[in-house]
């Protein structure tokens, strides 16, 4: 069977195209109702805000530096730590992206869910499976709506060996996102899972039939040797009896040969 193409990481250009879009209503709101201290630098826009529209604009090499500027300026505005983490992530520092997401976990109240996913979606780009598990945990703990942790969850817990948590996480999340265009790979996906479980299942009681079946061997041999040996023993027992009945017969005759050279006189 050809190997399927593995569902794409939902923490890529999909997901980041997500909180774009999430973010730039945001941003409208924010300048309507925003007071006339938060723009600070010329042009009326704060670094925080020329930054994130620079990330939205996806030029995250631009962006991070304003961003980091403004997190001097800001050091508990969770969104600069977001944004800021996935601006490295897209410009392939992912060691930076993990420290600063994880440093944005201290303020975080309404992104946690999105650094924990932002963060797992690293330690899965760096190879870190382990970590990357826990941190989609996390991330769903914080937030059981967040599909696409679901599907990168599930797609850690393949490398992982995890092949029942696998399958769980992508049968929830075709439940979550049914119209998913990943739909056809994920239910090959899960066939191959299943199928892989089944084979695995049926070694397993081979292999503890066959170990049955050794035990039983082995019982066998020991209590046919313990036959043996108990056979042996009562052979040798008889041998000894029928020894010791030599042995007092022989003692019998000695007193008779003595008696009877008692009774012999001896002529002077």
């Amino acid at each position: 069977m050809p190997r399927p193409e593995r569902p794409k990481m939902g923490g890529g250009e999909v997901f980041v195209k997500k909180i774009r879009r999430i973010f730039r209503f945001c941003i409208v709101v924010c300048a309507v109702f925003s007071a006339p201290s938060v723009f600070a630098q010329a042009g009326g826009q704060s670094l925080f805000q020329k930054g994130e529209e620079l990330f939205m604009q996806n030029k995250p090499g631009e962006a991070a530096a304003l961003l980091e500027n403004a997190l001097k300026q800001e050091p508990r505005n969770e969104k600069i730590y977001l944004y800021l983490g996935i601006s490295y992530e897209q410009t392939g520092n992912r060691d930076k992206a993990i420290a600063v997401m994880q440093k944005g976990l201290d303020f975080a109240v309404l992104h946690k869910d999105l650094l924990y996913f932002n963060i797992a979606n690293n330690y899965y780009g760096r190879g870190e499976g382990e970590k990357a598990f826990e941190m989609y945990s996390k991330a769903i703990e914080e937030n059981g709506s967040l599909n696409d942790a679901y599907l990168n969850r599930a797609n850690a817990a393949v490398k992982l060996d995890k092949l029942g948590e696998a399958l769980d996480d992508y049968r929830l999340y075709l439940v979550q996102e049914p119209d998913t265009a990943q739909r056809p790979q994920i239910e090959q996906m899960i066939r191959l899972l299943e199928g892989i479980q089944t084979e695995r299942i049926a070694e397993a009681q081979r292999i503890k039939a066959e170990e049955e079946e050794r035990v039983r061997a082995e019982e066998k041999r020991r209590q046919e040797e313990e036959a043996r040996q108990k056979a042996l023993m009562e052979e040798v027992l008889k041998s000894l009896q029928m020894s010791a009945e030599d042995a007092s017969h022989l003692s019998a005759e000695k007193e008779d040969i003595i008696e009877e050279r008692n009774d012999v006189d001896i002529d002077d």
